[in-house]
Order: structure tokens, then sequence, then C-alpha cells
């Protein structure tokens, strides 16, 4: 009986400590942006625009007052970094920040990305051309190794048509959604959206989001060149 009652002991002992170091796991866990919305602020981050090489050349149709940021792969210990060459003045100058490459990995790359935000005083609806180029800021006079070229299509919300609400009105054009803020859930309650066009590309990005179709999609871009607004960050509860 001593045994079995020692074992019991250790037993509720063990598991006391596994729930303890689970529940401690959890609270030093970082919040990322896969994760369920948990307010309107989070949710709206996934719809941020993320460009990336891929979409060089393109044009990427942004809502007025978001922020976007082109993220471009760099060696920095090959002396070469990204730039930027050209940018519409109204745009004005980007905050640049850096992410290293993997440092178990001696001389692996990571990302310079340059990011706008189109909230301005100014009306920046419209077109805005970018130029960035890849080069060692020692040698600005030779040619740079790379050139990377976007336009971004600012467009105003406010004078776009609505859809969704009470008539569950549809986007006249094949090459639109319906846009649904979070709050609105997908237009339920006879909520209503905005017509978006459908993105022509997006990024190799994985961050899952659910779309409004109840389908799970690597990111919000790929979301909406389907058709489908987001209806929250994470892959959809099945």
């Amino acid at each position: 009986m001593r045994f079995v009652s020692l074992f019991a002991v250790l037993g509720i002992a063990a598991l006391s400590t596994a729930s303890i170091v689970g529940c401690a796991a959890e609270s030093e866990s970082p919040t990322t942006s896969g994760d369920p919305a948990t307010d309107d602020g989070a949710a709206e981050e996934i719809k941020a625009s993320v460009i990336d090489e891929s979409m060089n050349g393109k044009t990427v149709p942004v809502v007025l007052g978001k922020t976007f940021t082109i993220a471009l792969s760099q060696n920095a210990s090959t002396g070469y970094s990204w730039s930027v060459k050209s940018v519409d003045k109204d745009l004005g100058a980007p905050k640049q920040t850096t992410v290293a490459g993997d440092t178990s990995k001696p001389g692996s790359s990571g990302l310079s990305k340059f990011t706008w935000s189109t909230k301005s005083p100014l009306d920046l609806a419209g077109s805005h051309t970018i130029t960035l180029v890849y080069q060692r800021p020692w040698a600005e006079t030779s040619p740079p190794a790379k050139t990377f070229t976007v336009t971004i299509n600012v467009i105003d919300s406010k004078a776009v048509e609505t859809c969704g609400g009470l008539i569950g009105k549809t986007c006249g054009s094949a090459t639109s959604y319906c846009d649904y803020a979070i709050a609105a859930s997908c237009g339920a309650g006879d909520q209503t959206g905005k017509c978006q066009p459908k993105p022509e590309f997006c990024p190799a990005l994985v961050l899952p989001v659910c779309g409004c179709d109840g389908k799970t999609y690597n990111n919000s871009c790929e979301a909406n060149r389907s058709g489908a607004s987001v209806v929250s960050s994470g892959p959809c509860a099945h």
C-alpha cells in the first residue's frame, strides 16, 4: 500500500509540474500574425500589403489609409544592399528595417523591408511608382546588380461601390470582390462591404487566414484573389 501511495503522489506531482510548464510556455509564446484575431487592431494587421520580388514590374492595389511593405532578399555579407532610387514625393520616405538571415548558416540571406503609409493629409489616391536598386553603397556610379520597380495603385474606399447589405448586393465586375471589415463578419446582420479589385499577383507569404467562403488561404491577398474577403486570421475552424 505504501508503494501504491508513493507512486500516486509522484504521479500527481508530475502532472502538476507539466501543467505549470505548459502554462509558462503558453504565456511566454509571442502572439503571431497567424493567431486568431482578438481585436480589430490585430485583425486589420493581416490586411497590410506585403510586396516581394515576384511582383517586380507589377501594379499592386492598396486601400487608402493602409500601409504596405516591400520586402526584398539581401545578403549583407556580399556588401550589397537595397536602397530607394526613386519614389513619388507624395509618399515620402519609407520606414526601413532589416531582418537578419539564419545565424546558424553564415552567409545566408536576410530581408530588407521598406514600409510606407498611405494615411496622409494629402490625397494619395492614384498610381505611384517606386524603384529600388541593389548595389554596393561605395559603387553608386556602377550599374546596380538588381532593380526592383512596382506601381502602387492607391484606392479611395469611399469612392468605390458598396456591396452586401440587406439585399446582398454583389459587385458588378468579375474582377472585383466584396471586401468586408473584420467587424462586419462577412456581411452578417446586413453589414455592407466595399467592392475592391481582385489582386493579380500575391506574395509567397504563409500567413494563414480564413476567408468568408470558409476556406483557409496562405494569406489575405490569396483570399482576395479568389474573390473572398477575410473573416479572421489563422486557419478556418472546421
